[in-house]
């Protein structure tokens, strides 16, 4: 769907491309080859759950030091990682990427799992990473982003020797209260007017209350047919939907008691403008609970103008492609190289 037109010259390629209605330009300069890296697939279970993914190598004989890449929320497979995956195995790591359950080659459902049988599947990969010839066992860590950052302090707490963890847009607060956030943020709720917002704000409340807690449709269904015709209304999931049920499972989790049982050092990232997991709020009370424990083994790295993703906002032009912060990769990988 998108053209490409330039021009090569010696160790230079520039020009034009276009998507759609979308244009920009492109120059793109050979630079020497990264490190070398192989991949090897791999397996393991957890009780009648088996996780299938690959073990992503780098060049040369010995252990490495070596991190797992768990999953953010919703149907996610290796392919999510793969390329931090690569970027970490270059610099002389040993990545593990798998199928959630569920997805791709492994079995078992993840719309039937809480956050704690997922944090199970990536306990059993560290486990399984302890026995591989490549891997040092003592220097084992773990990546999560937005879910995946908030259930990693239940890795550390299932696996105490684990090395490190990199919590990305993890979620301090209350998953009841990390969804009012989302949802609002999502529907441009600070943006309305103040009766709108005031309408809007009972809808989401509402959703939240049946989705997490439990209540009765009844209440939510009226509002449906109250608000249907209002610009931010969305149609609510149908109760069969795995919306309500995933909900319910996650509904007790406490993040901040799964923290402040973690020892091990950690890196916190953040997009100043995520639209998912208040960040400063998050940051703030996952600092304080491992602080609260002794742990003062904790960086924050904060990224001005990012948003859920670590993609810049606002984005320039409105309709081109979005850009990442810059180096993200890099931050991660020479915080993780100095845990070793």
């Amino acid at each position: 769907t998108t053209v490409f037109d330039g021009t090569l010259a010696g160790d230079d390629v520039s020009g034009t491309f276009t998507e759609g209605e979308t244009t920009g330009a492109f120059h793109l300069v050979r630079a020497a080859p990264p490190a070398p890296i192989s991949k090897r697939e791999v397996s393991f279970a957890n009780g009648d759950v088996k996780l299938a993914g690959e073990m992503v190598l780098p060049e040369g004989p010995g252990r490495h030091p070596t991190i797992v890449f768990l999953h953010g929320s919703g149907g996610e497979g290796r392919w999510a990682s793969r390329y931090l995956a690569r970027k970490f195995a270059q610099q002389g790591f040993v990545a593990l990427v798998y199928d959630k359950r569920g997805v791709g080659q492994s079995t078992g459902e993840w719309k039937q799992a809480g956050l704690e049988e997922l944090a199970a599947d990536a306990v059993a990969g560290v486990r399984f990473l302890q026995t591989q010839p490549e891997v040092d066992p003592t220097s084992i860590g773990v990546y999560g982003h937005s879910q995946g950052g908030t259930l990693a302090p239940l890795v550390a707490v299932g696996e105490p020797t684990l090395a490190f963890i990199i919590a990305s847009a993890a979620s301090g607060l209350d998953p009841a209260e990390t969804e009012i956030y989302s949802v609002e943020n999502s529907i441009g709720l600070p943006e309305l007017t103040d009766v709108e917002r005031a309408d809007a704000q009972r809808f989401v409340r509402e959703i939240v209350e049946v989705a997490y807690h439990g209540r009765d449709r009844a209440d939510l269904d009226a509002m449906a047919k109250e608000f249907g015709d209002r610009a931010w209304y969305f149609k609510p999931p149908p109760p069969d939907d795995s919306y309500w049920s995933i909900s319910r499972k996650i509904a007790a989790f406490r993040p901040l008691d799964q923290w402040r049982q973690v020892r091990v050092p950690v890196l916190l990232v953040f997009g100043s403008h995520d639209e998912r997991v208040p960040p400063v709020r998050s940051a703030d009370a996952i600092v304080a609970a491992l602080k609260s424990a002794s742990n003062t083994k904790v960086t924050l790295k904060m990224f001005p103008n990012a948003a859920h993703t670590l993609k810049i906002v606002p984005q320039i032009p409105p309709n081109g492609w979005s850009k990442s912060v810059p180096d993200y990769a890099g931050t991660l990988v020479n915080w993780a190289r100095a845990q070793d």
